[in-house]
């Protein structure tokens, strides 16, 4: 076989591959929205163990004051977890949803968990 020919046959199917995973990932991402999204929502420090960002290495967009940590799979998550707005978020009704809340197992690098305040009386 020619040399060209050998070219143009690998160019072609090159092309072809690149054309095949583009489609697939667009089709998992943008029409499918086969993945999960991570944010993070508001948290009330006096009924949760709530997530606390050190504010030298937090951003503070998204990390500022008590937060808690949201999972779920994308096709069912609202707009505002995808743009890390989320204020009074909950799992209520939601499919795959999983709200974490601060512990030793799920606290990482630059984290601190706030303490359950308790309404005792001496």
């Amino acid at each position: 076989m020619n040399k060209k020919y050998q070219t143009i046959i690998f160019l072609v199917l090159f092309s072809a591959l690149i054309i095949v995973l583009v489609t697939y990932n667009f089709r998992r991402y943008y029409i499918a929205k086969d993945y999960s999204i991570y944010g993070f929502t508001a948290c009330d420090p006096t009924q949760h163990s709530c997530f606390q960002a050190d504010p030298d290495i937090a951003d503070p967009t998204f990390q500022s004051g008590y937060y808690a940590k949201v999972e779920m799979e994308a096709v069912y998550a609202p707009a505002c977890l995808h743009e890390h707005t989320c204020e009074n978020f909950s799992c209520d009704n939601i499919a795959s949803c999983k709200i974490t809340y601060c512990s030793s197992d799920t606290i990482e690098s630059g984290e601190t968990c706030s303490i359950i305040a308790s309404s005792t009386s001496p």
